[in-house]
């Protein structure tokens, strides 16, 4: 079909307009994504913080849940945030959202609920898992050629 010099071609069934689609889909995956890491990271938060009193006996000494559940989880999801997105924002995601949750739930309620207590376990679970949370903001080793 011959178009008139004024004319714009109808889009067709599985083709975007020329408005800015095309550019609109990757800036909601980028959206999306980080949505999806912040609650990744406050849902580590959540489920470390319950399981933070948790103290099973492997071989003779004590292991705290939520304290690996925190360093392992979180350095796991902050390294999966930079190496999706390629970027340290990316992995601080994780973080923040775990941040949130824990310092929610560490803080005294006026009830006199506490979740994240001020203990050992209470603060070796804060101190690891933020450091954990830590190392997606890593900078990434460089392949050295030989």
């Amino acid at each position: 079909m011959i178009h008139e010099a004024g004319d714009r071609p109808e889009p067709t069934h599985g083709s975007l307009d020329h408005r800015g689609g095309r550019r609109l889909r990757p800036l909601l995956l980028l959206i999306g994504t980080g949505l999806a890491l912040v609650l990744l990271g406050a849902v580590l938060g959540v489920v470390g913080s319950f399981l933070n009193g948790t103290v099973p006996h492997l071989l003779g000494v004590g292991v705290p849940v939520g304290v690996v559940l925190a360093v392992v989880g979180n350095g796991l999801a902050g390294l999966l945030g930079t190496r999706g997105t390629g970027s340290r924002l990316g992995g601080a995601l994780p973080g923040i959202g775990w941040f949130t949750v824990v310092l929610l739930f560490g803080s005294l309620r006026p009830e006199g609920d506490l979740i994240v207590t001020g203990n050992g376990h209470g603060v070796a679970f804060i101190i690891l898992g933020g450091v954990a949370a830590c190392l997606g903001l890593l900078p990434r080793r460089r392949k050295t050629a030989r």
